[in-house]
């Protein structure tokens, strides 16, 4: 047999070898994420050299109950088959848009640099003060004749305002009442709680004051 025929014949065994240990490879990666799922267990490989951000987007997916396999800088066919399939179910499970959103958390949070701060109002209390003038009726802006209407609500991960209720009313003004939850409900998003670089949720109370 002629030399270029024997050097393209191994180089054709070589190529069909690593692409079958390829296909094995996918498999088991894709079996391992079937296991994971069986369990109730989600991960995703990461192959990286963490950063300062990394670090951030990994600690958001853990505080979702996604566990980051750390895996060195070198992308593996197994790991790559593992998350390609995880990725699905971590989707249908929690969400189309979840990594948008994990990815929208971590950019905020890494954009501010607070690794730990409070919900907030934008702006401050300053801002929420006007903000609540501005929204009161005219008839409503003398402070030192109005009743207040004690209110809770929960800030998302997001920023959201969700769950507002009622914890003391005007006991003899139902519209009172109802009026200051949908003040509430009509704010622009807070910003959200931060504790150790991680985006939670947090309970907020608030009074209204509102004249009758």
């Amino acid at each position: 047999m002629h030399v270029k025929h024997i050097t393209l014949l191994i180089t054709l065994l070589n190529f069909f070898h690593l692409t079958y240990a390829q296909s094995d490879d996918c498999e088991i990666g894709e079996k391992m994420a079937m296991m994971d799922k069986a369990k109730s267990t989600y991960g995703i490989y990461f192959f990286a050299l963490p950063d300062a951000y990394t670090t951030t987007y990994n600690h958001v997916l853990q505080n979702h109950g996604i566990q980051v396999k750390m895996a060195g800088d070198i992308i593996t066919k197994i790991g790559e088959c593992y998350n390609n399939k995880m990725e699905s179910y971590i989707k249908d499970e929690f969400g189309q848009d979840f990594f948008d959103i994990v990815k929208l958390k971590a950019d905020s949070i890494h954009n501010t640099g607070q690794f730990n701060r409070p919900a907030a109002f934008p702006g401050g209390e300053k801002a929420l003060a006007a903000y609540l003038e501005d929204q009161l009726s005219i008839e409503q802006k003398d402070f030192t004749q109005l009743s207040k209407v004690h209110l809770e609500f929960i800030i998302s991960e997001t920023g959201s305002i969700s769950d507002v209720r009622v914890v003391k009313a005007i006991s003899d003004c139902g519209e009172c009442n109802e009026s200051a939850i949908t003040l509430v409900q009509n704010m622009p998003k807070w910003l959200f709680r931060i504790e150790h670089g991680i985006a939670v949720k947090s309970r907020m109370n608030i009074a209204i004051p509102l004249k009758r």
